[in-house]
């Protein structure tokens, strides 16, 4: 949860969390942290759709989707063997929990094609109104298109 690093993704340079258990032969490596959780699932999307250490996991969904098969979490999940150093452990151990938390049935979910919203909650009027303030000036500067824009995974 800190940093809204929700993936646990590496990164390297000085910027990010350092983790509890320190590798010195790998280098200073970071856990990445994020503004908001949305940017943790879009670099995690980016990632695994870009890094050549997720090819079994591209290739995998490329097969299925041209044998016209649906897309399904326990399948992809075989081709993230290189997302940790456990391996095949860390592909058991992360269908063992989409089956134990019965995560797959968002396996069908699809995005709907709808303006998207955001909804905001505060613990009192002030509060709301101090949000509803920080909103107006957000959208004056600009802020809230840049935020958008870095939710679009086209």
């Amino acid at each position: 949860m800190e940093g809204n690093a929700l993936f646990g993704q590496w990164t390297f340079g000085g910027e990010g969390l350092i983790p509890e258990q320190q590798r010195k032969q790998l280098g200073d490596h970071r856990i990445a942290s994020f503004q908001w959780p949305f940017d943790s699932v879009r670099g995690y999307f980016i990632n695994l759709s870009s890094h050549p250490a997720y090819e079994d996991f591209r290739r995998i969904r490329a097969e299925r989707k041209a044998a016209g098969k649906p897309l399904r979490s326990l399948d992809l999940a075989e081709g993230l063997k290189n997302y940790s150093e456990r391996g095949q452990k860390y592909v058991d151990t992360l269908k063992r929990v989409i089956r134990v938390n019965k995560l797959d049935i968002a396996d069908d979910a699809v995005f709907r094609n709808e303006a998207m919203r955001f909804v905001l909650g505060a613990a009192d009027s002030a509060a709301a109104e101090k949000l509803r303030t920080q909103i107006e000036a957000m959208r004056k500067s600009g802020e809230i298109e840049k935020i958008i824009a870095r939710m679009r995974l086209e």
